[in-house]
Order: structure tokens, then sequence, then C-alpha cells
């Protein structure tokens, strides 16, 4: 009995083993897998990823190497310099009071300019309260009592005028400074009490006129041959949102909304453009109806850069070699008087290059490699579309800046307080970077929104 015991402990702790060995082996096999995805992102940073340079620990932990140059500006570098104006604002002449030889008084002596020194200044910052003053008056012939009439901007006894409030949606949507900030810095510099009340009725009354820009703003993207968007995250009120924006070279439109889906781009964006959409290869843009897509290539080649160095993949390698030749031979077929017929030749023969790249070139054995090759394969129309139109950009750079504003955002002022402020913020955002793009005083643009005038874009 005892031996039967025994042998059933024995075949029960066989089982055992088995069943840990088998454990084991998937163990090992996910640890390995998380190694693998680990060691991707370890090899990350801002050159291989959309991975921001603040995030370059690798970088960040190299030990500094003393540069062979001096400090300072080096040879040949153009330095900038104050120029004096020609005509100043107000003229100080140092004259000599006695002579230096023999003591006599010059006070009467003409004098003669020898040269000059200019010093560049602001006026002591003050407010300057002006009082309107309603007058009554009496006519002569029939006796009737007439009273003069308030501007209509006057709206309550006293207010501020429309350059504080012009100031304070420039500090708050240009610099991105929170409410607590900004009642500080108008108490600092002009010594005016202001609450966060006035400064959210100030952004409110801004937003008006924005709406309307936006609406011309979106209508003249669309008019545009081409146009870029991008979108990026930012908090509000706790939460993960999205501010997206689509961009040309003039025009800059952004909107704050909770989804990162479609809808978004139905809803905002529309689905009848006939220009060129540039962006990256995320699905929402893909599926946005324009003449054609194109896109990013700083994109691509970052990944294919991050597949040379982490897999020392070939394919990738000859794949970001080719890429980098059709940029660089786009400035070349496009100069003036460049044979047309040349450069549609020199395009088709691109065109066709890239087909043979993909289906000739022995496929990626990599697995990060081969994601990428199946993306040239599937959007292999969307690559080299920039070589066809002079104008068109082979990146979504400037979308790229565009939402930069959303990070300058979340450093300086940290997560929106709710939906309302971080959808007011992307509307008059949207007049703000577009009147930039325009040439158009910043600080001028403020005023236009707070005196409800549309800027002439």
């Amino acid at each position: 009995m005892d031996l039967e015991i025994l042998l059933a402990k024995i075949e029960k702790l066989e089982a055992r083993i088995v069943e840990l060995e088998t454990e084991n082996r998937q163990l090992r096999n996910k640890v390995s897998e998380l190694e693998t995805k680990l060691a991707r992102y370890e090899n990350l940073d801002s050159s291989n990823s959309s991975k921001p340079p603040s995030q370059d620990y690798k970088k960040k932990n190299l030990p500094r190497v003393k540069s062979f140059r001096d400090s300072g500006g080096q040879t040949g570098h153009k330095g900038t310099t104050l120029q004096k104006v020609e005509h100043p604002d107000e003229i100080i002449d140092c004259n000599p009071d006695n002579c230096s030889n023999c003591g006599t008084e010059l006070e009467t002596v003409s004098a003669t300019v020898v040269d000059s020194k200019q010093e560049i200044d602001i006026p002591e910052i003050k407010p300057k309260v002006r009082e309107y003053r309603r007058m009554k008056k009496i006519c002569p012939v029939c006796g009737q009592s007439n009273c003069g009439k308030y501007p209509k901007h006057l709206k309550s006894a006293i207010q501020f005028g429309t350059l504080i409030k012009s100031l304070i949606v420039y500090l708050n949507i240009c610099h991105k400074i929170p409410f607590d900030r900004l009642t500080q810095i108008i108490k600092d510099l002009l010594n005016l009490k202001i609450s966060e009340g006035t400064i959210e009725n100030t952004l409110q009354k801004a937003l008006k006129q924005a709406e309307i820009n936006k609406e011309e703003i979106l209508k003249r993207i669309k008019q545009s041959s081409w146009a870029q968007s991008d979108e990026t995250g930012i908090r509000v009120d706790g939460e993960n949102w999205q501010l997206w924006t689509w961009c040309n070279q003039y025009f800059s439109m952004y909107v704050a909304d909770k989804s990162r889906g479609y809808d978004v781009i139905k809803e905002n964006f529309g689905e009848d453009y006939q220009g060129i959409l540039i962006h990256d290869c995320y699905a929402a843009q893909n599926k946005t109806p324009a003449k054609a897509h194109q896109h990013c290539l700083a994109h691509y080649l970052r990944d294919l850069k991050y597949s040379i160095e982490v897999e020392q993949c070939v394919w990738s390698k000859t794949i970001s070699s080719f890429l980098r030749r059709a940029v660089k031979i786009k400035e070349k077929i496009w100069a003036d008087n460049f044979d047309p017929a040349l450069r549609q030749q020199i395009i088709n023969r691109f065109n066709r290059a890239l087909i043979d790249h993909l289906q000739q070139l022995p496929l990626p054995s990599n697995k990060y490699a081969f994601r990428l090759y199946k993306r040239f394969l599937k959007h292999n129309k969307s690559i080299l579309l920039f070589m066809s139109y002079q104008d068109l950009p082979s990146t979504n750079n400037g979308s790229e800046r565009a939402i930069r504003n959303a990070k300058i955002h979340k450093k300086i002022s940290g997560c929106f307080r709710n939906p309302k402020a971080a959808k007011r913020h992307a509307t008059i955002l949207s007049t703000i970077e577009t009147a930039k793009k325009q040439g158009i005083s910043i600080l001028y643009a403020c005023k236009s929104l707070i005196n409800g005038l549309k800027l002439a874009f």
C-alpha cells in the first residue's frame, strides 16, 4: 500500500514538473518578446521616431566633449547689431560747460556735432484713463434739449479699453500664460487689478469674431491646391484630447476635440476637398476625400533610419537613399528653364523605380522593415506625388510646426480647465497663426478680434 502511495506521488510530481516546464517556456518566450519590444523603444529617439528631442535620454547622458573652437561668434559668422535710426524721437545735446584748458564758460558759444550715440527705451508704462462725458445742448430755435451719445463700445460706467483687452488675448493665446499669472503680470506692469472673470469675458468677446474668421480660413484652405494636416494630444480637465490642424503656407485652422477619429475630420474639414492633402500615414487622414494624398517623407525617413540602425536592414537603406535622391532631384527638375518633357521623363522614371524596388528587391526579413514594406506597397501612389508639382512639399512639417503650440501650452499652462476653454483657444489661435503667416501684426490681430473687425486675409 505504501508503494502505491509513493508511485502516485511520483506520478503527480512528474506531472507537476511537466506543467512547470511548460509554464517556464511560456514565460521565457514572453520575456523574450517583451525584451524585443523594449529594445525597440530603447533605440528610439527624435531622429528615428516621433519622440521629441526632450526625451532623448541617451543624448542627455553622453559626456560633453570640449569644443576646439573659441567661445562666441566664429570667424566668418554674420553678426547682427542694433542700427541707428535716421530720425530719433528725441535729441539731447551734450554740451561742454567750461573750457578744459582755461576754464572759460562756454554756454553762449555755438556748437557743432562731433558724433552721436542712441539709446532705445520705452516710455513709462502707465494706463491712460479716457473719460467720455455726455453733453447736453439746448436748441436756440425750439428750446429742445439734446444729449450726445456714447460710443457703442462703452457698455458700463468704467471698463478696460481695447488695447488692454488685446494684450490679454495676446498673452493668453500667443504665450499660453494662464489666468492667475496673467492677472499678476497686468498688476505688475500696469498697476491694474484685473479679475480672472474679466479675462474670461475678454476671451469670449474675442471668440465671436474668431469664429467668423475661422470659417473664412477654412474656406481659403479648401480653395488651395494643397493642405497639410496633423493632430497631437492635449489635456483637457484631466482627460486626453486632440488638437487638430489643417494649414498651408498662408492659413492655419485649429480644432480641439476629444476624438482622434475620422468623424472629427468629417465635421470640421469636410469631405469635399479638391486639392492634395499632405499628412502622415494615420488611417483617419488616409480616409479623407481629396484629389490625392502625399505622405510625409520625413516620417518615412525616420522609420527607415530606425530600421537601418537597429535591424541593419539593407532594404531600408536602399529605400532611404532612393527617397533622398527623389527630394534632391525635385529641386533640379523644377528649376527655371528646365525642359518640361525631360522633367516628366525623370518623374516617370522615379515612379517606375519605386515599383521596381518594391517588387524586385528581396523582401526584408526584419519585422519592423517588413511592416514598412507593406505600408510602402499599399500607399505607393502617395509617396512620390510631390515630384509632379512645383510647390507641393514632400513633408507635413508645416502642420508639425503648427501643432507645436499644443506642446508649448502644456509646458507653460498644463491642461485646459474645461472643453469650452480648449475649443475657444483653438478657434482664436486660428486667427493668430494665420495673421503671422500673412505678415499682420499680432497685436493688431488681437485688437481686431476685440473690436469685431474682419482681418483682410
